[in-house]
């Protein structure tokens, strides 16, 4: 799952439940402008962040093991801001 996968199921969701992106915003203590960046997979919020917007949807995160060993392209993503 990358940032984008991640934006458009919290906007999904957000739209569900009949919210404006502003109302989101201020449900989860983020500007409109951190919610807007990462419905559209642009925004690499920190941890803390992506846990108060999709609480606040009913929604959380789940970490469990890989399928697999993840491809190179995969690893770039990651760890691209490190460059």
């Amino acid at each position: 799952m990358d940032t984008v996968e991640i934006g458009k199921i919290v906007a999904a969701k957000r739209k569900e439940l009949g919210l404006t992106q502003q109302s989101l915003a201020d449900r989860a203590d983020v500007s409109r402008r951190t919610l807007i960046e990462l419905e559209h997979g642009r925004n690499d919020l920190c941890v803390r962040r992506l846990l108060r917007i999709v609480a606040s949807i009913g929604l959380q995160i789940d970490v469990r093991p890989a399928s697999g060993r993840p491809t190179e392209d995969q690893l770039h993503d990651i760890f691209r801001d490190e460059e």
